[in-house]
C-alpha cells in the first residue's frame, strides 16, 4: 500500500518578526527552518523543512525642504515652500506612489498640501507657528513608509493687522477696510526710510529686491529699513542667514503684513507703522504682534491712525539672545515726505 500522506488541517505561513528578519541575505531572501513534529493525526514525523521566501521591503521614505535639504527649516509666511520626496527609493526597485498631507498646523491655519501625488509638494505657511508635512510612500505590493518634514517660524516675526476705526461710519462697502498700512522694521542704528540703493553692477534694478539667491553676493541693498521698498536687504553677515524679509505685503485690506528675521544681532530694532494710502477717508486701528520662534511675546496697540501718520510702535532690544520690548504707546507723528514712494 502506498504510504499515507500527512494530513495538514491548516496552511503553514511564515511571518518574519524583528528577530527572524535578521536572517535576510543581501538578495532579500529570508531563510528559516520549520520543524514538523507531528501531523494532524498525531503521527510522529520528526522532520524539518527549509523555507526560503523573497520578502518585500517597504520604500525608504525621505522628505526634506527643497532649498536647505534638511528635514527641519525655518520659513516665513506667504511664499510657497517646496518639500522634496524625490530621494525616496524602494529596496527592490518596485514602483511606488507618493501621497502628501499636512499632519500638523498652527491654530487658525488653513494651509493645505499642493501637488499631493507628485514627488515634490508645496505648502504656504499662513499663520506663525509649526507645520509638519507627511509623505506616505506605498509600493505596488502595499508596503509603505512615512517621512516627515517640519517647518518652523523664523526667529522673529512682526505681524501688522488693521481695520477701519470703530468710530467711522463707512457707508461704501467696497471701500471699507481698503486702506494700505505699511510695516517697517529698522536694524540697530537704522532710520525709517533708509531703503538703501542697488549696487551699480546689478544686472537689473529688480534683482536688488529678489528673494532668490541668484545675486546674493553682488546685488543687494544694505538699507537698514526693511519695508515694502526694501523687502530683502542685506544685514549683518554675508549671505541671507540673518537678513530680514517682508513675507507679506498687503496693499489693500486688513493685513496681515509680516516681516521676519533669523539670527538677529544684538541691539535695538524699531517697529514702525505708516498709514500710506487712504482710499476711503477711514481712520484705521493698527495692531502689531511679536513672535519669538513662534511664541507670541508682545502686542502693540491697537493704535488709531489717520492717513499719512507714522506710529512708532516700540523698540525690540536684543541682549544675550533674549528680547526686551519697549512700547511707545501713542507716539504718532506726520510721516516724512516720500516715505510711500520707495
Amino acid at each position: 500500500l502506498p504510504a499515507a500522506e500527512p494530513n495538514f488541517a491548516n496552511d503553514v505561513t511564515l511571518a518574519p518578526d524583528a528577530v527572524s528578519s535578521t536572517l535576510v541575505d543581501d538578495d532579500g531572501v529570508l531563510r528559516e527552518v520549520l520543524a514538523i513534529t507531528a501531523d494532524a493525526n498525531g503521527l510522529d514525523l520528526g522532520t524539518t523543512v527549509d523555507l526560503r521566501a523573497r520578502i518585500n521591503r517597504a520604500p525608504v521614505a525621505v522628505a526634506v525642504e527643497d532649498r536647505t535639504r534638511r528635514t527641519t527649516a525655518k520659513v516665513g509666511l506667504g511664499a510657497p515652500v517646496t518639500i522634496d520626496g524625490s530621494d525616496t527609493v524602494d529596496p527592490e526597485g518596485d514602483v511606488f506612489t507618493f501621497s502628501w498631507s499636512v499632519a500638523e498646523r498652527p491654530v487658525g491655519s488653513v494651509a493645505v498640501a499642493l501637488n499631493t501625488s507628485a514627488s515634490k509638494m508645496r505648502v504656504v505657511a499662513d499663520v506663525v507657528g509649526r507645520y509638519v508635512l507627511q509623505l506616505h510612500a506605498v509600493d505596488v505590493h502595499g508596503a509603505f513608509a512615512d517621512a516627515f518634514a517640519e517647518l518652523l517660524p523664523r526667529d522673529l516675526a512682526v505681524v501688522l493687522s488693521w481695520r477701519a476705526s470703530g468710530s467711522v461710519d463707512c457707508t461704501v462697502d467696497t471701500a471699507c477696510d481698503n486702506s494700505d498700512l505699511d510695516l517697517h522694521l529698522t536694524a540697530p542704528g537704522g532710520q525709517v526710510g533708509d531703503y538703501g540703493v542697488c549696487p551699480v553692477d546689478c544686472p537689473a534694478v529688480e534683482f536688488c529686491s529678489e528673494e532668490t539667491d541668484a545675486h546674493v553676493d553682488d546685488c543687494r541693498s544694505v538699507g537698514l529699513d526693511a519695508a515694502f521698498a526694501n523687502r530683502f536687504p542685506d544685514w549683518g553677515v554675508t549671505g541671507r542667514s540673518d537678513d530680514p524679509r517682508l513675507d507679506i505685503d498687503d496693499v489693500r485690506g486688513r493685513g496681515p503684513e509680516v516681516i521676519s528675521l533669523n539670527d538677529p544681532a544684538a541691539g535695538g530694532y524699531r517697529v514702525v507703522v505708516h498709514y500710506c494710502l487712504d482710499r476711503a477717508v477711514e481712520p484705521s486701528d493698527a495692531t502689531v504682534e511679536l513672535f519669538d520662534e513662534g511664541r507670541l511675546f508682545g502686542t502693540l496697540g491697537p493704535q488709531r491712525l489717520e492717513s499719512g501718520q507714522l506710529w512708532s510702535a516700540g523698540v525690540l532690544s536684543r541682549t544675550n539672545n533674549a528680547w526686551t520690548l519697549i512700547p511707545f504707546t501713542g507716539v504718532v507723528e506726520a510721516a516724512p515726505a516720500g516715505l510711500c514712494d520707495g
